[in-house]
């Protein structure tokens, strides 16, 4: 699991690339509720906690030690939305804006 503890009133991360990268693994995530991270992160593939919120992110921790069947399906899905991401996928979509046709 990737915890990303970044706090949004010291930084705010634009993308998350380490979670990405985590992600692109089959890793899990939690992350901050703030800036890039928003957009990359869904109930699928981790959680969105404030990082100040330890006791969310232990619970958080906790269920998925206990439910073994969300734990096996997260990195399955962390791997899908990694493929959202992909370098192929960011060169498509520049493309698509330089040549709208």
């Amino acid at each position: 699991m990737v915890v990303n503890l970044s706090d949004p009133k010291q930084c705010i991360e634009t993308f998350g690339l380490t979670l990405l990268e985590g992600i692109s693994f089959g890793t899990p995530v939690i992350a901050p509720p703030h800036g890039g991270p928003v957009k990359l992160v869904t109930e699928e593939v981790g959680c969105l906690i404030e990082p100040s919120n330890l006791d969310e992110i232990s619970t958080y921790i906790t269920m998925l030690s206990q439910d073994f069947e969300r734990w096996q399906t997260l990195p399955h899905n962390c791997i899908q939305r990694a493929t959202l991401f992909s370098s192929d996928k960011y060169k498509k979509n520049i493309i698509d804006v330089i040549n709208p046709s």
